[in-house]
């Protein structure tokens, strides 16, 4: 083979390259590697025939290319020709040409850009300030702006500062780069426009009862901001004032990212009009420190009362449903929240961190403490005396996500055994961790970071991207531990207690400073948490069975500790109390003593405003509120626990 067919060969290749480039990743990225391509031919240029005694580097380089560029036209026209000014002139074009193809390609696939109209001065007040509020809303849902300037290109923007400067020369540089903005593709820009009037204007019978946040007509308008073509429009019907921004901007989200490879199925709206992605923007912000019991129960309230309207039932956001099926879980409703995790699974298999909540999700439903509740629930199932209850469709959305099949769905419907069925839920459990396992590996992470459009855009920060991975392989290592443990405590019902030397030695590890692996400084809260977890498994005593030794309700309670010591973990004590696998615990005298003191961390409990006290985390709050006293009224589940005697002494 000659060195013509060679070049071609090694032409060709960097072509499919750059093309795959500009499909998968940015623009950004593909200028790089354009440039690095660029550099490594000339460094070839520069090196051809370095031997041959031409010791001109310019003449060195001159030869080499103009003997590219006649392979160039031999290859296209199948016969030599004089590389002339004329060949020079072709050959620049065309590559110039391909790669400005290149670059509409890449500029094509990347997200949307979004810029707020200026307010007209004939728009209403309303208008004005709902203009401004929707700038600020667009960041929440990854809207970008094109530049900083309304209604400005980033290219736009710069030229502008540079001409409105004092430096000689300003105007032409200006001049050039917005030549070459117009030139050099961008993404896809839109304009959006919002008008607002009040309902009660028009419909004097209309009895606004809050004339400060009144009922409002919202048009919005999304326009082409090269064509004026109208991409969207609609207008929200007596919505109030203080809740038009997030629905404006929800739906400019809707449409913009409906068709935008570059973000995940998962996070784009799914309810008409995005009133999902509406209700998720208008949630509270999650409470830090410092909070009464009672505003944080308001808040989890009224985050509930908005997201279960778009997304317990119809079609959803994998954010949004996965959010409630959070809320759900710190309100001790886990079954609820099984059944909208196994539903995000069955709709948005990519949606990496569902995955792995539905695992564990399953390994907690497997527990003592949700026996009666799988059996009355089963039980209604087969009798058939209510329309399609929580058992059946769990049962459906895994079987629609590939982890029952036929007959499995089957057994999980009918069978009577009910350990059988835990252990059935616990298989599921296994196999979702295992999936999640291998999707965080190192290999798979590669993939999705070179061919997962969704990814491309964050090609910073890959070190620490790099660490969220080994942490991520850490946690669901620690949930497969918990889910072998609970698996083997109930394959041994009724006989001896299933080893905990692994999880106990796990726990020291965490807790024993001297330990030599020190495996304390690196483990994630949530692997800790998934220990202590795997440790409490034994404090619940069958008669066969021997009680736990004391030391490792110490070593239990001093991972607790480093759990809710996490500053990214606040107010963990709201969950620790609830977790039904920590049940077995809440008759000891130093575990109450620590979520106590823990309540009285992360709680303002000055704060003595009723509040329904319906489990025992809220017991312990009012408890810590009003000391020596009781709730008037108290409706406390029963549950599976153990009295651990202290050492004397």
């Amino acid at each position: 083979m000659d060195w013509a067919w060679r070049a071609s060969l090694v032409t060709v290749a960097a072509v499919f390259v750059l093309a795959a480039i500009a499909w998968s990743f940015t623009r950004r990225t593909l200028r790089i590697v354009a440039v690095l391509i660029v550099g490594a031919t000339a460094l070839i240029f520069i090196r051809w025939d370095a031997g041959a005694g031409k010791q001109d580097l310019a003449t060195r380089f001159t030869d080499s290319f103009r003997t590219v560029v006649g392979w160039f036209w031999k290859l296209l026209l199948g016969r030599d020709i004089e590389v002339n000014t004329a060949a020079w002139v072709a050959f620049l074009a065309i590559v110039v040409v391909g790669y400005l193809g290149l670059e509409m390609l890449a500029a094509h696939r990347e997200s949307p850009r979004v810029d707020i109209a200026a307010a007209d001065p004939h728009d209403s007040e309303i208008t004005q300030n709902l203009l401004a509020e929707l700038r600020f809303r667009l960041p929440a849902v990854a809207l970008r702006k094109p530049g900083p300037l309304p209604g400005a290109s980033r290219g736009e923007t710069v030229a502008t500062v540079v001409e409105q400067s004092e430096v000689k020369g300003g105007k032409l540089v200006a001049g050039v780069l917005r030549f070459f903005t117009m030139v050099l593709p961008s993404p896809r820009s839109y304009v959006a426009r919002l008008y607002a009037e009040r309902c009660a204007d028009w419909e004097p019978e209309t009895t606004d009862c809050d004339p400060r946040n009144p009922e409002l007509w919202v048009t919005v308008d999304l326009r082409d901001r090269r064509t004026d073509a109208s991409a969207g429009v609609t207008t929200f019907d007596r919505v109030r004032l203080s809740d038009a921004a997030e629905h404006a901007a929800a739906y400019l989200a809707s449409v913009l990212l409906r068709d935008d490879k570059s973000t995940p199925e998962w996070s784009k709206p799914a309810a008409e009009r995005a009133d999902d992605l509406a209700a998720f923007l208008l949630c509270p912000p999650s409470l830090g420190y410092g909070h009464s019991f009672q505003k944080v129960l308001a808040n989890h309230d009224t985050s509930r009362d908005l997201l279960e309207p778009v997304a317990r039932d119809g079609p959803a956001s994998g954010i949004v449903r996965y959010e409630l099926a959070s809320l759900y879980d710190l309100q001790s409703r886990p079954l609820e929240a099984l059944r909208l995790h196994a539903r995000t699974r069955a709709d948005f298999p990519k949606f990496l961190s569902a995955r792995y909540r539905l695992g564990i999700s399953l390994t907690m439903a497997a527990g003592d403490s949700f026996e009666a509740d799988w059996q009355s629930a089963r039980r209604d199932q087969q009798s058939r005396r209510a329309r399609p209850t929580q058992v059946a469709d769990i049962a459906d959305y895994l079987r629609r996500a590939g982890l029952l099949d036929r007959k499995g769905h089957q057994q999980f419907l009918n069978d009577p055994d009910t350990t059988r069925f835990r252990l059935q839920l616990l298989d599921v459990a296994r196999r979702e961790l295992e999936a999640y396992q291998r999707s965080v590996g190192w290999a798979r992470w590669t993939a999705r970071k070179c061919f997962s459009r969704a990814e491309r855009s964050s090609s910073t920060g890959l070190l620490a991207q790099g660490r969220s991975v080994r942490t991520a392989r850490t946690i669901v290592k620690s949930a497969l531990f918990l889910c072998a443990t609970r698996r083997a405590y109930l394959e041994q019902r009724p006989g001896p207690a299933p080893d905990l030397d692994l999880a106990r030695q796990h726990a020291r590890d965490v807790v024993d400073e001297t330990s030599p692996r020190r495996r304390h400084r690196s483990l994630p809260w949530q692997a800790t948490y998934n220990y202590a977890c795997a440790l409490t498994l034994g404090l619940a005593p069958d008669a066969d069975r021997p009680a736990l030794q004391e030391a490792d309700v110490d070593l239990v309670i001093s991972l607790l500790q480093q759990v809710s010591e996490d500053p990214a973990n606040p107010r963990a004590v709201e969950w620790i109390g609830r977790d039904p696998d920590l049940a077995a615990l809440q008759r000891n005298a130093r575990f109450i003593d620590f979520v106590r003191e823990r309540i009285r961390r992360d709680f303002d409990i000055t704060d003595t405003d009723p509040f329904p006290v319906t489990d025992w985390l809220s017991q312990q709050v009012w408890a810590v509120q009003h000391p020596g006293g009781a709730p008037a009224s108290m409706t406390i589940a029963k549950v599976r626990v153990v009295t651990v005697t202290p050492l004397s002494g």
